[in-house]
Protein backbone atom coordinates (compact mmCIF):
# COMPACT_ATOMS: atom_id res chain seq x y z
CA UNK A 1 0.00 0.00 0.00
CA UNK A 2 1.94 3.05 -1.26
CA UNK A 3 -0.08 5.54 0.82
CA UNK A 4 0.68 3.69 4.04
CA UNK A 5 4.30 3.16 3.02
CA UNK A 6 4.68 6.89 2.38
CA UNK A 7 3.56 7.66 5.94
CA UNK A 8 5.95 5.11 7.37
CA UNK A 9 8.89 6.35 5.31
CA UNK A 10 8.10 9.97 6.23
CA UNK A 11 8.20 8.96 9.88
CA UNK A 12 11.50 7.14 9.32
CA UNK A 13 12.95 10.18 7.54
CA UNK A 14 11.84 12.39 10.42
CA UNK A 15 13.40 10.08 13.02
CA UNK A 16 16.64 9.79 11.04
CA UNK A 17 17.00 12.99 8.99
CA UNK A 18 20.60 12.09 8.15
CA UNK A 19 19.68 8.74 6.63
CA UNK A 20 20.20 8.55 2.88
CA UNK A 21 18.37 5.23 2.85
CA UNK A 22 15.26 6.73 4.44
CA UNK A 23 15.27 9.59 1.92
CA UNK A 24 15.74 7.13 -0.94
CA UNK A 25 12.87 4.90 0.22
CA UNK A 26 10.59 7.89 0.64
CA UNK A 27 11.55 9.09 -2.84
CA UNK A 28 10.72 5.68 -4.32
CA UNK A 29 7.33 5.69 -2.67
CA UNK A 30 6.56 9.21 -3.84
CA UNK A 31 7.61 8.33 -7.39
CA UNK A 32 5.33 5.29 -7.33
CA UNK A 33 2.49 7.59 -6.32
CA UNK A 34 3.27 9.95 -9.22
CA UNK A 35 4.57 12.78 -7.02
CA UNK A 36 7.71 13.36 -9.04
CA UNK A 37 8.66 16.79 -7.69
CA UNK A 38 8.54 15.52 -4.11
CA UNK A 39 10.34 12.32 -5.13
CA UNK A 40 13.13 14.34 -6.75
CA UNK A 41 13.54 16.40 -3.60
CA UNK A 42 14.04 13.20 -1.61
CA UNK A 43 16.41 11.68 -4.18
CA UNK A 44 18.44 14.90 -4.15
CA UNK A 45 18.51 14.81 -0.34
CA UNK A 46 19.65 11.18 -0.41
CA UNK A 47 22.39 12.10 -2.88
CA UNK A 48 23.60 14.93 -0.65
CA UNK A 49 23.67 12.59 2.35
CA UNK A 50 25.42 9.74 0.49
CA UNK A 51 26.83 10.98 -2.82
CA UNK A 52 27.10 8.72 -5.82
CA UNK A 53 24.82 5.94 -4.61
CA UNK A 54 23.97 4.34 -7.98
CA UNK A 55 20.45 3.33 -6.96
CA UNK A 56 19.60 6.90 -6.00
CA UNK A 57 21.08 8.32 -9.18
CA UNK A 58 19.15 5.82 -11.31
CA UNK A 59 15.83 6.68 -9.70
CA UNK A 60 16.60 10.41 -9.84
CA UNK A 61 17.40 10.03 -13.54
CA UNK A 62 14.10 8.24 -14.16
CA UNK A 63 12.17 10.89 -12.26
CA UNK A 64 13.93 13.73 -14.08
CA UNK A 65 13.17 12.07 -17.42
CA UNK A 66 9.51 11.72 -16.41
CA UNK A 67 9.32 15.44 -15.61
CA UNK A 68 10.97 16.47 -18.88
CA UNK A 69 14.38 17.39 -17.46
CA UNK A 70 16.41 15.59 -20.13
CA UNK A 71 19.70 17.26 -19.20
CA UNK A 72 19.32 16.38 -15.52
CA UNK A 73 18.28 12.84 -16.39
CA UNK A 74 21.26 12.41 -18.68
CA UNK A 75 23.67 13.67 -16.03
CA UNK A 76 22.34 11.31 -13.34
CA UNK A 77 22.12 8.29 -15.63
CA UNK A 78 25.58 8.87 -17.09
CA UNK A 79 26.96 8.94 -13.56
CA UNK A 80 25.34 5.57 -12.85
CA UNK A 81 27.10 4.09 -15.87
CA UNK A 82 30.40 5.60 -14.71
CA UNK A 83 29.98 4.02 -11.27
CA UNK A 84 28.50 0.70 -12.39
CA UNK A 85 29.92 -0.40 -15.73
CA UNK A 86 28.19 -3.80 -15.60
CA UNK A 87 25.16 -5.36 -14.02
CA UNK A 88 21.49 -4.64 -13.64
CA UNK A 89 21.91 -1.00 -12.60
CA UNK A 90 24.11 -0.24 -15.60
CA UNK A 91 21.63 -1.95 -17.92
CA UNK A 92 18.73 0.02 -16.48
CA UNK A 93 20.69 3.27 -16.78
CA UNK A 94 21.60 2.55 -20.42
CA UNK A 95 17.95 1.78 -21.20
CA UNK A 96 16.82 5.05 -19.60
CA UNK A 97 19.60 6.96 -21.39
CA UNK A 98 18.47 5.53 -24.72
CA UNK A 99 14.95 6.77 -24.00
CA UNK A 100 16.23 10.24 -23.08
CA UNK A 101 18.33 10.36 -26.24
CA UNK A 102 15.38 9.33 -28.42
CA UNK A 103 13.14 11.98 -26.87
CA UNK A 104 15.76 14.66 -27.52
CA UNK A 105 16.41 13.49 -31.07
CA UNK A 106 19.91 12.21 -30.43
CA UNK A 107 21.24 8.96 -31.83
Amino acid sequence: DPARAEGEFRAEAKLAPGSATAAFKLGLTLAQRGQMAAALAEFDRADRLRPDMPETLLEAGKARAATGDAAGAEKALTRVVELESRGALAEAAWLQLASVYRKTGRA
